[in-house]
């Protein structure tokens, strides 16, 4: 049960593999959707939006609740017993380490398909307890969002994370960082659908923005690190139909909800042999090719029965050969986003090193 890093710095890809006291082998990858990366995030002179009033500690420590533009999203008391769990509203909570100190790191949590915030919580003090300057900012993406891949509903939430971050980042001053923590492939829809606006705004190249756009821009500049949390997943019915397992306890809700995702991958799989897009292979693409350089940290094991850990060290690998500063953690004997409950030492002190603290 103990955990095992990878150092990029120190070992080859040969590393990853399952026995180290073998003869060191060629990793091959087996990328059967070969797309260009997409054009690189160029950084460009920041164009600062006017400085928002800092956060007031008290109000962080209470947790300041940033709503976004999409409050379509059902009330937890309005959910039947059983069925899928919902966030109350597409917003982004904030809480900050007891300090009015301006915060120098920022972190924002893109929780897992189903998750509670109440758990997602115990990953925001993970990181408050870290200096008395950070600021942690947490997401949560509707469910039917994330099993739809709907896009705007994805930003919705996206957006109010990054909101929030900046305001924090400014707060900072020019000196504070970003970085992100993904969870499963309910945090890396919202990410990739944030990093695809990151692109666009690169391509347009417009000079006035919009406060929207400068709070992305300003999210891309400071982007400092991305955390991916059994993360990615490779889409497809059997991996689908387990995250529903997890998320979903009751028998009939669930029953309900695998046959309804059936039925979609059908109508899915017979579109990409109409059009030859498949959006499977597209969410995989966009995180293998991401135009983000800054260092990553994949955290995965081989109990995960959602995020197979074979691809993400294949996931690993390529963004080593982008001269991505990628490196893994894994553990052998925790369940998919159950690694902080079963190894919550290692998992904390290799988190805090990643972002620089103790």
């Amino acid at each position: 049960g103990q955990a095992r890093t990878t150092d990029t710095r120190t070992y080859p890809c040969h590393a990853l593999c399952t026995h180290p006291r073998q003869p060191p082998t060629t990793l091959h990858l087996s990328r059967p959707f070969p797309l260009p990366p997409p054009p690189s995030l160029a950084r460009s002179p920041a164009r600062t939006a006017p400085p928002s009033p800092p956060l007031r500690s008290s109000q962080a420590r209470m947790g300041v609740q940033v709503a976004a533009a999409n409050r379509g999203a059902h009330s937890p008391a309005s959910a039947s017993p059983g069925s899928p769990p919902k966030p109350a509203v597409r917003s982004a909570v904030v809480t900050r380490s007891a300090s009015s100190l301006p915060p120098k790191t920022v972190v924002i949590l893109f929780g897992w398909f189903g998750a509670q915030d109440r758990i997602l919580r115990k990953y925001a003090e993970l990181y408050e307890g870290n200096t008395d300057t950070t600021v942690v900012v947490r997401v949560i993406a509707d469910p039917k969002d994330v099993l739809l891949s709907n896009k705007q509903g994805l930003l919705d939430v996206g957006y109010a994370a990054v909101e929030a971050a900046a305001a924090a980042l400014r707060d900072g001053g020019s000196e504070a960082k970003l970085f992100v923590h993904i969870f499963s492939n309910g945090g890396a829809y919202v990410w990739e659908q944030l990093t695809q606006e990151m692109i666009a705004l690169e391509d347009e190249g417009v000079e006035e923005r919009t406060p929207r756009q400068q709070g992305l821009a300003l999210a891309q500049e400071r982007l400092s690190g991305e955390v991916f949390d059994s993360s990615p997943c490779y889409v497809s019915v059997d991996v689908t139909i387990k995250a529903l397992n997890q998320a979903i306890p009751s028998f009939l809700p669930r029953v309900a909800m695998q046959m309804g995702m059936i039925l979609l991958f059908l109508v899915m799989n017979i579109a990409s042999l109409v059009n030859g897009k498949s959006r499977p292979k597209e969410f995989w693409n966009n995180m293998m090719f991401s135009p983000h350089t800054c260092k990553q940290m994949y955290i995965y094991g081989p109990r995960d029965d959602i995020a197979n850990h074979v691809l993400v060290e294949e996931m690993i690998a390529a963004r080593r050969e982008i001269k991505v500063d990628a490196s893994g953690l894994r553990f052998e004997d925790s369940d998919h986003v159950g690694h902080l409950r079963k190894h919550e030492a290692a998992y904390t002190a290799a988190c805090l090193r990643f972002v620089g603290g103790q």
